[in-house]
């Protein structure tokens, strides 16, 4: 019997010092997160007027939010419906007109994803640079490094 308990204690005391590594592993990859942080100094409570200032201001943030909301909301309806005009385009030319230029090589590759090492069209190159403007205009540093190539 003896034996039995200890070695269940030898096998908690294991677990126990697993689970131990565990969270030192963790609080030391979150850093001084998991530390409490010191107190804050004393502030004095904000006046009626800076309450009421600060009501307004979100007020007004939640109705850019919302506006935003609906325009990306509009901008992505026509995007699909964009898309989908393409996808029928393509086919058609496809079909039409299997030599197109607009199908043949761009002499540019996939670097990545299912398509990686095959050649892009002149058609994907057209759709990449419009892409890259636009992202670009909105602020991406590298648009290469968010859409799909």
């Amino acid at each position: 019997m003896s034996n039995l308990i200890d070695d269940t204690l030898d096998f908690v005391g294991h677990e126990l010092q697993i689970a131990r590594d565990r969270v030192e592993g963790l609080a030391h990859a979150l850093g001084a997160s998991v530390l409490p942080s010191p107190p804050e100094p004393k502030q004095k409570p904000p006046t009626a007027k800076q309450v009421h200032e600060l009501e307004m201001r979100l007020h007004e943030i939640e109705v850019k939010l919302r506006a935003t909301q609906r325009e990306l909301g509009l901008k992505k309806a026509a995007n699909e419906g964009l898309m989908a005009q393409a996808n029928v385009l393509k086919d058609a030319l496809k079909a039409a007109y299997p030599k197109s230029p607009l199908l043949g090589s761009s002499g540019k590759t996939w670097k990545s994803g299912p398509m990686a090492g095959k050649q892009k069209s002149q058609l994907r190159v057209v759709w990449e640079k419009a892409f890259d403007k636009e992202a670009k205009r909105l602020g991406a540093v590298d648009p290469q490094k968010i859409r799909l190539s």
